[in-house]
């Protein structure tokens, strides 16, 4: 595994977010089940902490830090995916900036937060249906869940996280 570690500086690292079409966008045609797909490839930073409390097992809390840009909507805000090592199934993403919120993702769990814009503050509900995290271990974070918009509009999506180090830091 890669735990122990102060920090790592991380270069390509790469989120896919595969969000089903909505009304709000426009469709392929002759796919009504169309997914579009957004890629971002940016640096971030990857910090490994140990946890206080240390038991028999060593346990660690893992950050990934990275600036989000206009391809995720969300230009001049900051992310931070959080979460330790002795409850891998248990991921927090907190974003910081122009928009900004914290999300939890648990499978099979259902979690509420407020997401703050520069325009009015609104409430979210955060469904996980799966959550697949061998971050530390493999690079790879892998959320699918149901984001529902004030208790009304749902929208399925899938957060495929790939992180590798960069050999030059």
């Amino acid at each position: 595994g890669r735990i122990p570690g102060a920090e790592r500086v991380l270069k390509g690292k790469m989120l896919v977010w595969e969000i089903p079409d909505d009304a709000e966008r426009p469709k392929r045609k002759n796919d009504a089940n169309a997914i579009e797909k957004i890629e971002l490839f940016t640096e971030g930073l990857m910090t490994v902490t140990p946890d206080a409390a240390f038991t028999e097992t060593p346990s660690y809390t893992v950050a990934v830090t990275y600036d989000e840009t206009e391809l995720t909507g969300m230009a001049g805000a900051r992310s931070t995916v959080t979460y330790r090592t002795a409850d891998r199934g248990l991921v927090s993403m907190i974003r910081s900036g122009l928009v900004s919120t914290a999300m939890t993702f648990k499978a099979h769990h259902r979690a509420i937060c407020t997401y703050e814009t520069p325009y009015m503050p609104f409430s979210i509900g955060i469904h996980a249906l799966t959550v697949d995290n061998r971050l530390d271990t493999e690079g790879v974070l892998k959320l699918d869940y149901i984001i529902e918009i004030k208790g009304a509009r749902a929208e399925r999506c899938e957060m495929t996280m790939k992180i590798q180090e960069d050999p030059n830091a």
